[in-house]
């Protein structure tokens, strides 16, 4: 089930929480906040892993100002959490999908997706999507990957590092991964892994959007 602008339930299943987040400019304001308290609930007994469903974006005009901030304190939220968070990807990812795509440390997509990078004419989210991109890419490869076309189909996409998989079934392709992965049992050794491995990088995430927040202004209005 998708919304467009009411209270997405995280839906549980074999110890995955799963958000639904697609066409996530459509989401309102309202609605990511009702989500940041539902995922603010599950810190004394959180899930294996996060998955985000992302994707089947509009290309999209400029993002308001003002939407920055709940996206940025989901995104605290997650961290504060010490679950892993990883995405399953269909369709347009662009703008505020692309940050939580590049926040995510492991990403499954079908094989129709293709990955909008900012262009020099940006609204916040572009903004920030731009910051985690050199984050997670070096800033020469960013840099370079921004110069050339902006949208990319996923076989760029995952040569350049900004997905992990493609698969059929992208579904399947985190499944296979989560069955591998020493990060995503559940465990409390489990967290305290994934809090070691990603520490440098949530710090260096949440700098970038702590400084993002204050241009933006507490309610929007930078």
């Amino acid at each position: 089930m998708t919304m467009s602008g009411a209270v997405r339930n995280i839906l549980d299943r074999n110890g995955k929480a799963i958000l639904d987040l697609r066409n996530l400019g459509s989401v309102s304001k309202e609605a990511l906040t009702a989500l940041i308290k539902a995922v603010s609930t599950r810190r004394e007994q959180p899930p294996g892993l996060w998955v985000l469903l992302l994707g089947e974006d509009k290309l999209p005009g400029a993002a308001a100002p003002e939407r920055f901030q709940p996206l940025s304190d989901l995104i605290q939220t997650l961290i504060e959490t010490a679950v892993p968070a990883a995405a399953v990807v269909r369709g347009l990812v662009s703008g505020e999908s692309l940050i939580l795509l590049l926040f995510s440390i492991f990403s499954a997509a079908g094989r129709e997706v293709s990955v909008r990078l900012p262009g020099s004419v940006r609204d916040t989210a572009e903004v920030a999507a731009s910051f985690l991109l050199s984050l997670k890419l070096g800033p020469g490869a960013a840099e370079r990957l921004q110069n050339g076309p902006l949208t990319l189909n996923g076989f760029s996409a995952l040569e350049a590092g900004i997905l992990s998989v493609m698969d059929e079934d992208p579904e399947a392709g985190l499944d296979r991964w989560r069955q591998t992965s020493p990060l995503a049992d559940g465990s409390r050794e489990a967290r305290l892994l994934y809090q070691g491995m990603r520490w440098r990088f949530h710090a260096a995430f949440r700098t970038g959007l702590v400084e993002l927040e204050d241009l933006v202004g507490p309610k929007g209005e930078g």
